[in-house]
């Protein structure tokens, strides 16, 4: 990260990705403002661009992220690196009320798919990899890893509040939300 000083960097602003750049400058020794954000919504045009050197680096999430690296790309930190929980599932209150027994049919699936993924190869999920992610077999080869995936559970406290201080930073919400009401934890499983 320490390279990122100065580094043009895709972005859309606003988002996790946007987060995730600024809390690995920081943990570089820099300002959000070290680098030159470039507004990119659409994360495949910000693989093209970084693919292609229009811009230095990106927040990338898997599996683009693994195929960049098999392109030529370089990781220079992750969200696991950085001790950063990034990402989460949003349920309006009608859904929650509505479709509670599917959400939690939704996370137990969610698990076992984590589980299956930790007990196997990308050689045993090559047809998922490449017809319905879209790699190539070439990609998928024995040096290619899966990403560390997660059972589901509610983020730490301080995650949170940090994500919570940065949006109240930005104004793009009062300050003073607190984490436990944002947080459900219901639907996941024991």
């Amino acid at each position: 990260p320490a390279g990122l000083k100065g580094a043009r960097i895709a972005v859309a602003s606003n988002t996790v990705i946007d987060y995730f750049v600024d809390m690995a400058l920081q943990t570089a020794g820099f300002e959000a403002s070290a680098a030159q954000k470039v507004e990119i919504n659409r994360i495949p045009l910000r693989f093209e661009m970084l693919m292609s050197g229009g811009v230095e680096a990106t927040g990338l999430p898997d599996p683009l992220a693994l195929l960049a690296e098999s392109g030529g790309g370089r990781t220079l930190t992750s969200n696991l690196e950085l001790g950063l929980s990034i990402t989460g599932m949003v349920f309006t209150e009608q859904a929650m009320r509505a479709k509670a027994g599917l959400i939690k049919k939704m996370y137990l699936a969610y698990n076992r798919g984590v589980e299956y993924l930790a007990a196997h190869s990308p050689e045993d999920v090559r047809d998922i990899l490449t017809q319905q992610m879209g790699f190539s077999p070439e990609q998928v080869h024995a040096s290619t890893r899966l990403p560390l995936y997660r059972k589901a559970a509610p983020p730490p406290e301080e995650d949170l509040r940090a994500v919570l201080d940065w949006l109240a930073a930005r104004g793009l919400i009062r300050s003073g939300l607190e984490p436990d009401a944002l947080v459900n934890k219901a639907f996941l499983p024991e």
